[in-house]
Parts: structure tokens; sequence; C-alpha cells
């Protein structure tokens, strides 16, 4: 499960332009990385947000944006607008909007083409959120037209975070001029940064001018396994936070009052942790947490307050979005003696901080036990007590306390994140495949496997799905353990028979080593090759430490011709082994591939390629069959 960065607002607000860097403006110092080209679909003309800031930190925000549709993908792209705003302290109105054909004929939007609806959020959690979002559908579009709109979103009730922007370029399109102004009381505390854009700023009247400005910038083709866009990407952030302590601190006042263990928490915490303390008290609570709450995309942003539901609210409802499963646990841990804290981190692939204290960095709320020095992410239900995913490992995270502060989750750990298969083969004399696995995966990893196999239509189906993926295909069952009992370690046994799996006519049958019901092949690490060899921005592979263990049994009478040789490849990235041995009619093979962390940079992708293709090439090993000789 993965949450954007930002809510939907931000994200479709955020980019803006209106005129190229003046040349004296200085450039913010975090560079850009050249990426890979990309086609261009559409194309952002020209655009322009305006912040005037008032002194309580309201605000009005004006956005007009130009675009052109190019082809077909652009119209898809960009056929219409939308904006989320929450109308309880918000307003949102569309000045103007409308088409110009390719032959200049300009088509206004008309009312009945502007609407407003519950957003998904509010329609899946009623109760729990009032946003709204605003579509602009433009009319008669084709490719060549161009689309123009002027939003204007007025912040009538100051935001508990403070004022704060994030703005970048979108990556799909080509920029060609955009610009953000910042018109703010010259004594308020604003701080801002990021990288790419030139900025200015000027003092005059008791205001401050901030004006941050880009031009001519490429669309990008998404590299695989990159990091987050925004960790590259241009980016302009301004925030009223001097220090991310701060937010701690603030985020703890918001939050105290809403943790609050009622007697109707009391009572349930203590049935559920019954003569448990400590440690195994929190264990029993946080897997009822995570099984009973069911969670709904309320994200955290700063529109939905950064403050989570009360907790007895949460109780009795059943579900919430992240802040809402940690207040709950923080209420139900209090009622054990057990402290607990809420810790805000990025859940997915951004592993860069800005340079200013931006609240926006962050996209979800997990449990921290500062008693043990344990984070705990119970929005995920398939996630463990004792191991929060690798998308978690070594992020920068804001511990809400009354002072605040700032922490790493703890690294990831090839050994932490192992997976073992163990498979016995064999051969029949007509080419049938008929095989038996085992096969166990840590808890850091398990949360995948977990989800995919307790939401299939039935295991028998998930078995032929990932049978259907490899060259022998077949049919098969799966056994598992219970993948909802979080604190039974992950085990699967599979059985499956592939008929014609192997090929036995002429004189000298060949094989490879068939996949059967192997969740974690190794073809898969055909999605961290780069085409081009050279990688333009970090990649995301994960610590991990695999093993594969076959045995296979030859067909009556048959024997293998020469079996490969050992491969023992090893360096800065991780290593890969592969051992073979043939006994009789029984072929032993062992291959491992440890991989030494979650996150390379591109000078470090070649060494990663290097043991990628190592374990690749020998994946596919042939093996010939020959007749075996009576012995004399």
């Amino acid at each position: 499960m993965r949450i954007p960065p930002f809510a939907a607002m931000l994200a479709l607000l955020s980019a803006h332009a209106l005129a190229a860097p003046p040349p004296s403006s200085p450039a913010l110092s975090a560079p850009v990385m050249a990426a890979p080209a990309a086609d261009i679909h559409a194309r952002m003309d020209d655009e322009r947000v305006d912040y005037v800031v008032n002194a309580d930190r309201t605000y009005v925000e004006t956005d007009a944006r130009d675009d052109t549709l190019l082809t077909a993908r652009g119209l898809r792209l960009r056929d219409r607008a939308t904006a989320t705003f929450y109308p309880e302290t918000q307003s949102l109105e569309v000045l103007e909007a409308w088409t110009t054909e390719p032959d200049g004929e300009r088509v206004t939007v008309t009312p009945d083409n502007i609407f407003t609806r519950p957003s998904e959020d509010s329609q899946e959690a009623p109760g729990f959120s009032d946003s709204q979002t605003t579509t602009v559908l433009f009319p008669r579009l084709r490719e060549g037209a161009r689309t123009h709109v002027v939003w204007r979103l007025t912040e009538r009730k100051p935001s508990v975070i403070g004022f704060n922007t994030w703005d970048d370029t979108p990556a799909d399109e080509q920029t060609v001029r955009q610009q953000v102004t910042i018109d703010a009381p010259a004594a308020m505390d604003l701080h801002w940064g990021g990288r790419g854009y030139a900025v200015t700023e000027t003092v005059a009247d008791g205001r401050r001018h901030i004006v941050a400005a880009i031009a001519n910038v490429a669309p990008e083709l998404r590299e695989r396994n990159m990091v987050a866009r925004s960790d590259v990407r241009p980016l302009f952030v301004s925030t009223t936070f001097d220090t991310l302590a701060q937010l701690g601190a603030l985020y703890a006042r918001q939050s105290a009052a809403q943790a609050r263990p009622t007697p109707e928490i009391v009572a349930k915490a203590r049935e559920i942790a019954g003569d448990r303390t400590g440690l195994d008290a929190a264990r029993a609570i946080y897997d009822w947490v995570a099984h009973r709450i069911r969670y709904v995309a309320i994200y955290l942003d700063p529109e939905a307050g950064w403050v989570p539901h009360p907790a007895e609210e949460v109780l009795r409802q059943g579900y919430g979005d992240c802040k809402d499963h940690v207040v709950l646990m923080q209420a139900m841990l209090a009622a054990v003696g057990v402290r607990a804290d809420a810790a805000l981190v990025n859940w997915g692939e951004s592993y860069d901080s800005p340079d200013v204290a931006t609240p926006f960095q962050f996209n979800h709320a997990i449990v921290y036990l500062p008693d043990y020095h344990r984070f705990l992410n119970p929005t995920d239900p398939f996630a463990t007590f004792d191991a929060a995913d690798r998308s978690l490992a070594d992020k920068l995270a804001v511990i809400a306390t009354p002072d605040g502060n700032v922490a790493r989750t703890p690294p990831s750990d090839p050994m932490q994140n192992t997976y073992r298969y163990r498979s016995d083969i064999a051969i029949d004399s007509d080419g049938t495949i008929r095989g038996h696995a085992d096969i166990a995966i840590a808890p850091t990893i398990d949360s995948p496997l977990r989800r995919n196999v307790a939401l299939a239509p039935s295991r028998g189906q998930l078995a032929e799905h990932v049978l259907g993926e490899t060259p022998e295909g077949g049919f098969g069952t799966l056994t598992t353990s219970d993948p909802r009992d979080l604190d039974t370690p992950f085990t699967a046994t599979a059985t499956w028979e592939s008929p014609h799996g192997v090929v036995l006519s002429g004189p000298s049958p060949r094989f490879a080593i068939p996949d059967g019901l192997d969740f974690r092949r190794v073809s898969a690490l055909r999605e961290w090759l780069a085409p081009d060899r050279v990688r333009t921005h970090p990649m995301v592979a994960g610590a991990l430490d695999f093993e594969w263990c076959y045995t296979v049994r030859l067909p009556p009478g048959a024997t293998l011709g020469d079996i490969p040789q050992p491969v023992d490849v090893s360096n800065r990235a991780g290593s890969y082994t592969a051992q073979y041995e043939l006994k009789g009619d029984e072929l032993s093979v062992v291959r491992r591939l440890t991989v030494d962390r979650n996150v390379y940079a591109p000078d470090a992708y070649p060494a990663l390629e290097t043991l990628i293709y190592a374990a690749l090439d020998d994946s596919r090993s042939i093996f010939t069959m020959t007749e075996r000789q009576a012995s004399r």
C-alpha cells in the first residue's frame, strides 16, 4: 500500500509558471540531474501561482495555467483539471477556463462543464473527511488544442501547521515557463529552499516578496525502481517551520487530547492485553488494531489538519487513516502502561530530505515506543509487530513529543530480509515435472505475500497464476500459514505438476532448472536493469538475502553431461554464488544472492548490474540429459 506524498490539491495545483528566471536570480544550490529523454505529449506553456499571505497565515492562492495537448496521450493526460478543497476552512473558485482549438477558436468552459463532488476519501470515510473535488472538463479537445484555467483558493482559517508551499514541475510534460510568487508580511518567519529554481527575494513596505522561477524543463521517463521524483526533480518549497522538532512538538500538542484513554478504550485495551505487560501487551494491541481498524485514505496533509480523530471515535467507527491508527494505539497502550509517541515518516521511495523543515516531506504516521526504540506500522494489516517493511527503513522520522525530536528508523540489513526457497523436483519419463517446495520469508518483506494470499480468490488460483508466468507452466496447490496471524512467521508449502515441462525428444534433451511456485524468481531481477546500462537517478533495490535450493531427480536411465562450474561473484554491491553437484540421477543446486543496501547511487549501479547478470546468466544454465552408461 503505498500513500501519495501530499494531497490531491497540492499535487494538481503545485506547479506554477509565467516567465523565465531573470538572469540575475540566484539558483538554488541543489543540482537537478539530467533525466532520460521522453517524448513530448503535452506542454505546460505558462503557469503562475501567486500566494498572498496574511499575518494570521491565512492566504489567497491564485493559480493560472496554460497547456498544449500535442498527442492522443497528451489529451488523456490533460483533458481535465481538478482541485481538492475543504469547505469548512477553504473556498475554491474557477475564475476562468477555456479551450483554444488549433485554428485559434476559443471555446469557453460553461458551468455545466464544472462540477464539484465529494472527494474519494470523503466517500470512503463518511464523517471523517468533508473534502470536495472540483473538476473542470475542457470541451472540444483535439491534438494541438490549448487549455487555460485559473483557480482561486481562499484559506479562511489558518492551518494548524502554518503556511507551507510545495511546487515542482510536471514530470510528464515539457515545462516552458513556471513561476511561484509569495507575498507575505516581512515579519513572518518564512523559510524556503529546494533545487533547480532561480529565486529572488525583496522586502518593501513591510511585505516580503519571493519569486521562484524555472524554464525549459524537459519531461522525463521514469527509470525503473528509481527513488521518488521529488528527490531528484526541480522543487521549490517554503514553510513557516524553523526546525522539524517544532513540527513534532506541534503534532504532539494537536493530538494529545485525541489520545485520551476513555473508559471504553481502557476496558478494550485490558481485555486485549489480558495478563500481558510491556512489549507483550503492545504486541497484542498492535495485532488487534492492525486487524480490526480498516484503513481509509485520508492523507496526512495540511487540509486534513494534521490532527487525528479522537481515539474513542476511531474505535467506535472501526476505520481511520494512519493518524487514527496511531492515536488509537497510543490511547490503548497508555491504558496498559506502555509509552507511545506518533512518528511522522515518508512511506515510499523518497529518501532525500529538503533543506528546509517542510512538513510536506512526510506522508505517513507510525507508532514509536521510546522505551524500546521500536517503530510500528499498524496501518498495514499484514505488517508484523517485529518488522516494519523495507520502505520504512533508514528514514527520517519526526517524533511527536512535547519538545519534538528527530530520529531515523533502523537501517535495512540483508540478513533481516531473507527468502528461502527449497524445492524437490522430479522429471518423469514423459517430461512431466512434479515438484514440491517449502518457502520461508522474513517478516520485513513478507507483507506483500501475506496480502496476496489473503486477497486471492483461492490459493489454487494464486498457484496457477504464479506457474503461468514460468516457462514450464503447470497446475498446483499452495498451503500457507495464516497470512493474518502476525505472530507466526509466514511459511508456504507448494506442490505442482507441469505436463510437458521438459521436452524429451531427441538423443540429448535439454532443460533449465524449473522455477516452480517461486514467489521471488531470479528472472524478476530484470526489472532492475537499465536499458543503456547507465542510471541517472538513485535506484531502490532493497537489501536482501535470497537463497534457492533445488534437488532435481532425472528420468529413469538418464544422467547429465557437464554441469556448470561454481559461480562466485562479490563486489561492493553484494554477492552471488551458485554450487552444483550431481550424484547418480540427482542434481543439487544452491543459488544465493545478497544485496547489501536499500538504495544505490548511480555510480554504484554497475556493481549491482554485475550481480544481476551473474544471477540471470546462471539461472539460464542449460543441462543436457544423456543415457546413463551401464556399470562394468
